[in-house]
């Protein structure tokens, strides 16, 4: 095979079979058992895909036998595509306990992995997996991975964080401080939501009151109707005279509907007194 191990995607490759025999033998070749179309001693493929790769071997035939070869393997040689990074344990790590950085990619020939600590130039790690245990705070950081193969190299990073006990009473402290200010803010809304709240006033209908004046050569009497709860409601008045210009009057105030007199009402009894100017 030429040339030998593989090649590159889109090269050329060419097999050769060669067997001593009198008369000269025929060829055959074959990959995964099957037939391919070529007769002769060369199988000479011209821009090497995926789909060619496999085991091919050849069989040699006359009139007097037939021999078959052994496989020969034809694969496609390519650099390591784009390195795929991850932690065992997500998110921020604990200190005192163990960690491990992943690194895989696909390669052929297969790759080789280094891992590189940020400001580090040392590899610390030749593993395809880096394991560190009893981590600690300082162990934070960016840390990458280099895969190579005889095609090419990739590189691809990822950051580790170490929570300590210093960092996770600092959150403790942030977070509980948040809690109480939110309480707070929350209490400080609800009382001045009472404080601006108003009680909503009942609302009354105004009450009319009519006042009626009957009048007689000597005297007039001043009638009202009015509802019994008159120190709660506003009042309107309409009064009515019926009078002879030349009388003068003199009334007497009573209400239409069940009014008590008291004693105190009895000293305060009021006289009014109408005079025609005309």
């Amino acid at each position: 095979m030429s040339p030998p191990g593989g090649a590159v995607q889109n090269s050329s490759v060419n097999l050769t079979c060669h067997s001593d025999a009198n008369p000269e033998a025929k060829y055959a070749w074959f990959r995964a058992n099957q037939m391919l179309v070529s007769e002769e001693s060369q199988l000479f493929i011209k821009s090497l895909q995926a789909s060619d790769c496999g085991e091919y071997y050849c069989t040699a035939e006359n009139q007097f036998g037939s021999k078959t070869s052994g496989y020969v393997s034809v694969e496609l040689l390519y650099a390591p595509r784009h390195p795929s990074v991850s932690v065992s344990s997500p998110g921020e790590v604990e200190e005192d306990t163990t960690v491990t950085l992943r690194c895989s990619s696909d390669a052929n020939p297969a790759a080789n992995y280094s891992w590189y600590k940020e400001g580090e130039n040392s590899p610390k790690s030749s593993e395809q997996n880096f394991t560190i245990t009893h981590v600690r705070a300082e162990d934070s950081g960016h840390y990458s991975c280099r895969v190579w193969n005889t095609r090419g190299h990739l590189t691809s990073s990822l950051h580790l964080v170490v929570a300590s006990d210093v960092t996770k009473l600092i959150v403790v402290g942030i977070v509980s401080v948040a809690m109480v200010f939110s309480l707070f803010l929350t209490l400080l809304w609800i009382r001045m939501k009472k404080m601006c709240v108003k009680k909503p006033t009942k609302c009354r209908k105004p009450l009319q009151t009519r006042v009626q004046i009957k009048s007689r050569p000597t005297a007039a009497t001043l009638e009202l109707d009015q509802d019994q709860d008159q120190d709660q409601a506003l009042h309107y008045a309409s009064i009515h005279l019926h009078l002879d210009q030349n009388d003068v009057l003199y009334s007497n105030i009573r209400p239409v509907h069940g009014y008590r007199q008291t004693d105190e009402d009895e000293d305060s009894t009021e006289y009014t007194c109408v005079m025609d100017q005309s």
